[in-house]
């Protein structure tokens, strides 16, 4: 059955099981599977969690690492490098990471990798950018704060305005644009998937939130694009939160600031990319249903007490493991290839609900002794 609740010790249960399978092909994840992907360094600043495959083919030139983990920062699943990683104090990668004999992989105190493996990376190309005719030819426009703008796709000059800055991208096509640059608050926001926005030079905001208005609410639904070179070719400041594809085969992706917060769901590929500190940031690859895994929910459950050792409690909401109490789960594997399997997990989310009832999930009342989401590898 779908959707089951695990009880873990009265009063202690609720929650679905999940299994997880990332999969690696032989000639390695093309580049749609990477959240995030530096032709020139990758950096992940202070206290960021980036959930997805990160990879980064040469060493930054100020860093002199392909990949940087700054303290306490961390990769929910793989790093591919083509030159040295290094792990400040107290960050992890939870996976694999992936680097070539002669490069080097520094772990500092506290700091941790799933698996060290030294191999061919197998990192993908990193495109040219989309052919698009520099200027545009459209008109500039330029305002002050608390300036409002609603576009349909077509040529437009540079976009230049204040703090507050409300732009809203009202149809799905392709947008042109000689540069964009808003104050903090900025907001974008989209009302139709298919909605790309080329620009040649820089996009910089010093704040910007994106609301997607799509049926889908996907960050597949939006695409930038810059052909800007250097540092800050595209730049979302301190408390942004970015929904959408960011592409900047030329120059750096910077999202953030030192002791700011924000986020983004899409997918960065640059010529570098710096995540600035404590940013939360994931992707799903577009055209797919998941980023690089797969996902099965239990279809079949059971608990199996003591005192009835040949019936089964299969049509209660939860599962049951405690003395003289076990249960059973099951999962439809047979359209798993195992040989590309290179992890798996079992995911329980447990609650404090002692009951087949909501809540489920743990609230300020959980019992002594007892207490968080189960997840073993």
């Amino acid at each position: 059955m779908k959707n089951r609740r695990f009880r873990v010790s009265a009063p202690l249960l609720g929650a679905c099981a999940v299994f997880v399978a990332s999969l690696a092909s032989a000639a390695g994840p093309p580049l749609s599977a990477y959240t995030i992907f530096g032709e020139n360094g990758v950096v992940i600043g202070f206290d960021s969690d980036i959930v997805g495959l990160v990879g980064g083919r040469n060493e930054d030139p100020v860093t002199g690492d392909a990949v940087r983990l700054q303290g306490k920062a961390t990769v929910d699943g793989d790093v591919r490098s083509g030159g040295d990683v290094n792990l400040q104090n107290q960050a992890s990668v939870s996976g694999a990471v992936i680097h070539p004999v002669g490069t080097t992989l520094t772990l500092n105190n506290g700091s941790s990798v799933g698996t060290n493996i030294v191999g061919d990376p197998m990192l993908p190309t990193l495109p040219p950018n989309t052919a698009f005719t520099c200027p545009t030819g459209g008109a500039d426009d330029s305002g002050v704060n608390n300036e409002a703008r609603i576009l349909g796709p077509g040529p437009f000059g540079a976009l230049s305005f204040g703090s507050n800055f409300d732009l809203t991208l009202n149809g799905a096509g392709n947008y042109f644009f000689d540069s964009i640059k808003g104050g903090n608050g900025s907001t974008i926001t989209v009302t139709q998937a298919g909605t790309k926005v080329f620009v040649c030079g820089a996009v910089d905001f010093g704040s910007v939130n994106v609301t997607l208005l799509t049926q889908t609410n996907s960050p597949c639904d939006f695409y930038l694009e810059t052909k800007a070179s250097g540092d800050n070719a595209v730049r979302f400041g301190g408390n942004s939160n970015w929904v959408g594809d960011v592409f900047a085969p030329n120059g750096e992706i910077h999202i953030g600031s030192g002791g700011s917060v924000g986020s983004f769901i899409g997918r960065f590929f640059s010529n570098q990319v710096d995540v600035e500190h404590s940013i939360a940031g994931g992707s799903v690859e577009c055209g797919t249903t998941s980023r690089n895994e797969e996902e099965f929910r239990s279809r079949k459950d059971a608990t199996i007490f003591h005192s009835r050792k040949n019936q089964n409690d299969g049509a209660a909401l939860t599962l049951r493991v405690e003395n003289q109490t076990r249960s059973l789960l099951g999962f439809d594997v047979s359209n798993v290839d195992f040989a590309r399997v290179v992890s798996a997990k079992l995911i329980l989310t447990v609650s404090n609900n002692g009951f087949d009832v909501p809540p489920y999930s743990p609230s300020d009342n959980w019992p002594p002794g007892g207490g968080r989401p189960l997840s073993r590898a």
